[in-house]
């Protein structure tokens, strides 16, 4: 019975890779990585007070 279960739980997490996987293959892509850091570069800033 727990076999099973262990094989549902295999399953969605190769599946959640998977996915996650072709995410981040399309915003690489689009080339929204310069953007994403860009942000990250401000957000960083203004939590330290220089922004």
């Amino acid at each position: 019975m727990g076999s099973s279960k262990e094989a549902r739980m295999t399953a969605l997490r190769i599946l959640l890779l998977t996915g996650a996987a072709v995410m981040i293959a399309v915003g690489v892509s689009r080339g929204e990585v310069g953007m994403v850091l860009k942000k990250a570069v401000v957000l960083c800033l203004e939590c330290i007070g220089l922004g």
